[in-house]
């Protein structure tokens, strides 16, 4: 993604906090990309689909490690 959507910014915006962190955390622990929706869409207020978040994530490697 070379320029993050609009959306991407907003939501970005209304969790105070880097969203590609939060997701690679959240699939790091086996979280489906709609509940990971779910939960940001609770949070933000926002209605993120499962599907647009693994597109705006498609081909990035994990910036989260499990914890060891």
């Amino acid at each position: 993604m070379s320029e993050a959507p609009r959306l991407y910014i907003e939501v970005e915006a209304k969790l105070g906090e880097a969203l590609g962190p939060l997701i690679a955390q959240r699939r790091n622990e086996n979280v489906a990309w709609r509940r990971i929706a779910n939960e940001i869409t609770a949070r933000t207020g926002i209605d993120i689909t499962g599907e647009t978040l693994r597109l705006w994530h498609q081909g990035r490697p994990a910036i989260a490690s499990p914890a060891a």
